[in-house]
């Protein structure tokens, strides 16, 4: 049996039959776009996502209806990630400053769609947060009597 060659790289595209019957068609690479996506590899490494990094990486404090989708992605996955390790008072700040600084800068019925979701995002958080909080309150005071 031939062992594939791993240096010959396609500059064509690539097609195949995928198990619904649809040929798909890859797009080909070009050479240079090969070695410049192999320069950067071997300059940065991998791309790595760890969970631990969005407890280390802060949480942007802006409003998160200007900032890109990632950001604002990462930003409540950080604030989830909070609540679930029992970081409840830093998430419920988080929230706090986060919900006081959402403002919605037009019109647009997309973007007044998106500012919504993320209210209700951050207020469920905020909520779940309060609720932890005074739960713990009431067993600390409880376990006092």
């Amino acid at each position: 049996m031939e062992t594939p060659d791993y240096t010959n790289h396609s500059h064509e595209s690539a097609s195949e039959k995928a198990e619904d019957s649809h040929i798909r068609v890859r797009k080909g690479q070009s050479y240079e776009e090969y070695l410049l996506q192999k320069k950067q590899f071997l300059q940065e490494g991998p791309i790595v996502s760890e969970l631990e990094t969005f407890m280390e990486n802060p949480i942007v404090i802006a409003n998160l209806c200007s900032v890109d989708s990632i950001t604002r992605a990462q930003t409540i996955h950080g604030l989830e990630r909070r609540y679930y390790l029992g970081y409840f008072d830093d998430c419920l700040n988080n929230c706090n400053e986060l919900i006081s600084r959402l403002e919605l800068k037009s019109t647009d019925k997309q973007e007044r769609k998106q500012h919504e979701k993320l209210l209700k995002q951050l207020t469920d958080i905020q909520q779940k947060c309060l609720n932890k909080l005074s739960r713990t309150l009431t067993i600390d005071e409880e376990s006092k009597i």
